[in-house]
């Protein structure tokens, strides 16, 4: 299985991995599940470091960007709870625009550990994330790996890999969107499941994809991409 190339009229695709500029800007000293001990003030656990949920809590609280920066650690999911909304259980909620940049894909990780998906995105979120694995997602929904179903809501995912992301609902997605816009550039879709429904990537809006690869992705009616508004072009890969 190959890479495949695709674009989509009116996207504005941004070639590097850095922002130009960022309002906030957090670097995550510690691979623990932890959340912020006061929102609104800084970056910091009740042990005194900066976690990836605590980043993105206090992002939450500031309309403007924030960078995030992944050092070479394993951010794995370890607080429970399902259906919850304020980032403080279960996957990563985002509800303001969030860069999370990491080393690279190989050291940089983001494990859901089958506890929910990854990254959940609500009314006016917009993730960017760069060199990073998202990895073991799950959700009994759709979204395996990253939800982005309200009508604004964004992702950008540059030299980004997904693997092993589950989702066992009706007409589930491991990566899921239905009015929300993609853009996915140099990553890979690999390993993904669903047990029910269509492919490894839904797309019901914009969105496009560059130099991407899907591999071993399955589903009951393919494993690779569904999708209702994205061009799909071929550019001389097999896919």
């Amino acid at each position: 299985m190959g890479a495949a190339g695709c674009s989509g009229a009116g996207l504005r695709v941004l070639a590097g991995t850095h922002p130009a500029s960022a309002d906030t800007a957090y670097t995550v000293n510690t691979a623990a599940d932890a959340v912020d001990a006061t929102i609104g003030d800084a970056c910091l656990t009740a042990a005194g470091k900066c976690s990836l949920r605590a980043a993105i809590q206090e992002a939450n609280a500031n309309p403007d960007l924030t960078v995030i920066t992944l050092k070479e650690k394993t951010h794995k999911i370890t607080i429970l709870g399902m259906d919850e909304d304020a980032g403080a259980t279960g996957d990563f909620d985002l509800s303001s625009p969030i860069t999370i940049q990491g080393v690279t894909a190989a050291t940089s990780i983001v494990d859901a550990n089958f506890i929910d998906r990854a990254f959940d995105l609500h009314a006016d979120a917009a993730l960017t994330l760069a060199n990073a694995t998202v990895r073991n997602g799950f959700t009994a929904g759709q979204g395996g790996a990253i939800a982005a179903e309200v009508a604004g809501t964004s992702v950008t995912a540059t030299n980004v890999v997904f693997q092993g992301n589950n989702s066992r609902g009706r007409a589930a997605r491991p990566a899921r969107s239905m009015v929300g816009h993609w853009v996915i550039q140099r990553s890979t879709f690999v390993d993904n499941l669903t047990s029910a429904g269509r492919r490894a990537l839904f797309l019901r809006s914009g969105g496009a994809i560059f130099d991407s690869l899907f591999d071993d992705n399955s589903a009951e009616y393919g494993g690779a991409i569904t999708t209702y508004s994205l061009d799909l072009r071929d550019r001389g890969y097999p896919f």
